[in-house]
């Protein structure tokens, strides 16, 4: 439930902000507003959504799933994601309790990639960093216990994703992973390894 409720998260103005947050997670809105009708899809939907639960990763291990993604939807459009073009990919666990006096928050860390064709990986929650000797770049978000990929415009072809169990001390973890686009659907893993 979680994991759907994330993914459907739309842009939303803040009074901070005279202008839509595009940027996700953010800390005036989180992931955005909640709307059922742009991540569940019903017989008159113009997007499709693949759900995938019942999953585990241990420490070091990787799961990855294929998709096949065309953006040209087979009816009109009347749910609300953001963008016709636009894929998302969300990945949300439970995490096991910690010590309340620990200095760390998440006790095991997941990472979301997402791989298209030709392209460098996108990073759940788009994370950026600088430092003195270099301008923004990618960093993995190692603090929450969920991550989504958003790719606007994306083209068609084979999109894997990647659920990797960078620290999991209290293991396997399960988790739930949601994909939409106008047209997707799954695909055998072998496919996305030799694209």
């Amino acid at each position: 439930v979680k994991a759907v409720m994330i993914h459907s998260a739309q842009p939303v103005k803040t009074d901070a902000a005279s202008a839509y947050l595009e940027r996700y997670p953010n800390p005036q809105s989180g992931y955005g507003r909640v709307d059922l009708s742009s991540a569940l899809a019903f017989p008159d939907s113009g997007f499709q959504t693949i759900f995938e639960d019942y999953h585990m990763v241990a420490q070091g291990n990787t799961l990855s799933f294929c998709f096949f993604v065309q953006q040209h939807s087979p009816r009109p459009y009347i749910g609300t994601p953001a963008s016709q073009g636009e894929m998302r990919v969300s990945l949300v666990w439970t995490d096991p309790a910690g010590d309340p006096m620990s200095s760390r928050i998440l006790i095991n860390d997941l990472d979301l990639q997402v791989f298209a064709e030709g392209t460098e990986a996108y990073l759940g929650n788009d994370l950026t960093q600088s430092d003195q000797s270099h301008t923004g770049y990618k960093v993995r978000d190692s603090n929450g216990n969920a991550e989504q990929v958003r790719i606007k415009d994306a083209p068609q072809g084979l999109y894997m994703a990647r659920v990797l169990g960078i620290d999991v001390p209290v293991g396997p973890q399960s988790f739930a992973l949601v994909a939409s686009a106008a047209q997707i659907s799954p695909r055998p893993l072998s496919d996305c390894q030799s694209a």
